[in-house]
């Protein structure tokens, strides 16, 4: 799952990373049973292939940087936004990873 700071969420089975929009990722849900993995505070997600599968990741670094280390990397870019909205986002984001893991 992804949350933008348009306050859409988009769900795993509704969208595939390349429909997902290329700006304004907040926060991201990497969920592979039984483990849980959230993504955000950062410039730039990706997504690329790995040798098992499909692999994630964050980070601040240059694109081309990243799709030199992943090939065939899908990059989508964060956008700053306002520290309120942001932690109201997180924390809806948070409580929501919570309710899967049944916490």
């Amino acid at each position: 799952m992804a949350w933008y700071d348009s306050g859409f969420v988009y769900h795993s089975p509704e969208w595939t990373w390349e429909e997902l929009p290329e700006d304004g990722m907040q926060f991201l849900l990497v969920y592979h049973m039984p483990v849980t993995r959230t993504l955000y505070g950062d410039d730039f997600y990706f997504r690329a292939e790995g040798p098992d599968g499909h692999i994630f990741g964050s980070n601040r670094d240059d694109p081309e940087e990243t799709r030199k280390r992943y090939k065939n990397a899908i990059i989508k870019r964060g956008r700053w936004m306002a520290q309120k909205a942001f932690d109201e986002l997180v924390n809806a984001a948070i409580t929501y990873c919570g309710k899967l893991d049944g916490r």
